[in-house]
């Protein structure tokens, strides 16, 4: 299986808990969640599956569950479920009840509670992690690690449709993507790029689509800095992270696994060091990202190469960022 990069791990983040503590008081359940995080009761879209984390309300500690059923299996049904958490499966819309029977660190025999929803996911919205939302069109590049593509999924009544498992997208051409159906995220598809070619993405509930446009590495012909650190803090007698974007044209890549040289060109006022290969990176200095050190306040000036941009030629460009004072 390819790999994300360490820009791309950065970029989705660690998942969040909604949590809710049970009706009758005595545990609290849980699930990841990235929407609305105060309102547990969110639906799970019809297909969907959610795993529910169970603990002691009150000590928060872990539990030891012994049962755990539906009221009605055909809205959610339980699956299965281990010792700290149970699965439940989107089968109609409606409202039930989740039962549950779990046995705490002192060893006393607790049950509770949870009202849940299930409803049909009717919306989608795609968008390239580099790029506004709205942007249909994105730059990536071919055969390159696992890509993320973020989405939200809604019902008709443009509730958040939460769960996993569920991935209403197509691509055309067919067989240009492959995409991991193994995957758990609420949030992203991950998706490995084949060849070079443009490739449309495509939702299968509505009319939401993206084109992603494949590139191959000896195109790249410039750099900027990548959107989100354009005005990243960078002072005086400091370490600062940039994170440098690759382009084609006036089109940046996103999510590009690439190497990357770089030197500083002002070096009385910043150093600039590519870091080396992590233990997660299939190709050195892939993250993109360059640990600056100001040396002094004034406009740091650097230039990075991609050594296979430009046909194998190289690409090389002039950045520059601002080193402030402490």
């Amino acid at each position: 299986m390819k790999k994300l990069t360490i820009a791309t791990l950065i970029l989705i983040g660690a998942g969040c808990q909604s949590q809710i503590t049970g009706n009758e008081g005595n545990l609290v359940f849980s699930y990841t969640a990235d929407d609305n995080l105060t309102d547990f009761n969110k639906p799970v879209a019809l297909g969907a599956k959610l795993d529910l984390r169970v603990r002691e309300a009150g000590t928060n500690l872990p539990v030891t569950i012994s049962q755990a059923f539906s009221e009605d299996s055909d809205i959610l049904n339980v699956e299965t479920h281990t010792d700290t958490q149970l699965t439940v499966a989107a089968g109609v819309a409606g409202n039930t009840l989740i039962e549950v029977e779990a046995t705490n660190q002192a060893g006393d025999l607790i049950a509770d509670s949870v009202n849940m929803r299930a409803d049909e996911a009717t919306k989608l919205d795609l968008r390239h992690s580099c790029l506004a939302p709205g942007v249909e069109r994105g730059r990536y590049l071919a055969n390159s690690q696992r890509v993320f593509v973020p989405y939200d999924m809604f019902t008709e009544r443009d509730e958040p449709a939460i769960g996993y498992g569920l991935f209403p997208i197509e691509f055309a051409p067919e067989g240009a993507a492959a995409l991991d159906t193994e995957s758990k995220s609420q949030s992203s598809f991950f998706v490995d790029l084949g060849d070079v070619g443009t490739l449309t993405m495509s939702s299968t509930l509505d009319d939401e689509k993206l084109e992603m446009v494949v590139t191959d590495v000896g195109e790249v012909d410039g750099a900027t800095i990548a959107p989100g650190f354009e005005n990243v803090a960078l002072l005086s007698g400091q370490n600062g992270f940039v994170l440098v974007a690759p382009s084609v044209g006036e089109e940046i890549l996103c999510q590009a696994a690439l190497t990357m040289n770089a030197e500083s060109l002002t070096p009385e006022v910043c150093e600039v060091v590519v870091p080396g290969d992590y233990e997660d990176s299939e190709k050195p200095n892939e993250s993109l990202f360059l640990r600056v050190e100001g040396l002094s306040t004034g406009t740091c000036e650097f230039e990075v190469t991609f050594p296979d941009g430009n046909a194998g030629a190289g690409a090389a460009t002039t950045l520059s960022v601002q080193i402030g004072e402490i």
